[in-house]
């Protein structure tokens, strides 16, 4: 049984630990190294399960590889899922004492979380994760979207603001940079005028 014993915001803001003081603008910032480089050995292990499952899929509705924030700048979330092979979350660009007990954070390494999807309501994605043998908690619930030719996962306390953005025509959007998961091999670019939402 799943125990949601923290909420979304504050589960990844102990996976992510403190940010480092006195970073500088992330457009100053060299391109960070390959996605996913993972030391959790259950992590890697999972991604290589999840990578080995996307080679098998066609066009899955919401499986593959996304980001959130800014993937080519210091700051931003990675995930990758897939339907039976689960997510791996890794968090980048923050740094710092993690005070959660957080089992990544605990041994020093990067923010990374991996778990089970649990199928929630209204199709939303439930990412969970096993701190301990019977003790799992949920790291964020999402729910697939798709606007034009681009497919998001959209945290549920943002779905408000996302149906308002394409209502005001500012998603689908020309830039990788936001607060939502965007899947990464989506083409960037708007769908004709007035196409209803999918």
């Amino acid at each position: 049984m799943i125990r949601a014993w923290m909420t979304m915001g504050m589960l990844l803001t102990a996976l992510a630990g403190c940010r480092a003081a006195g970073g500088g603008a992330a457009a100053e910032r060299a391109p960070q190294p390959a996605l996913f480089t993972i030391e959790d050995p259950a992590a890697s292990t999972r991604l290589a399960s999840i990578r080995r499952e996307l080679a098998g899929l066609d066009d899955h509705a919401w499986a593959g590889v996304y980001h959130r924030g800014d993937p080519a700048g210091a700051v931003g979330d990675d995930l990758i899922l897939a339907p039976q092979s689960g997510y791996v979350l890794q968090l980048r660009g923050r740094t710092g004492v993690c005070r959660s007990g957080c089992p990544n954070c605990a041994a020093g390494r990067a923010s990374v979380a991996s778990g089970a999807i649990v199928p929630g309501p209204r199709d939303s994605l439930k990412l969970a994760m096993e701190l301990s043998p019977g003790e799992v908690i949920l790291v964020e619930e999402l729910v697939p979207a798709q606007r034009g030719r681009q497919h998001y996962l959209v945290p549920v306390n943002e779905l408000d603001a996302f149906q308002s953005a394409v209502q005001a025509g500012t998603e689908p959007r020309a830039e990788l940079k936001d607060r939502l998961y965007l899947r990464e091999a989506d083409p960037l670019h708007p769908p004709p005028a007035g196409a209803p939402p999918r």
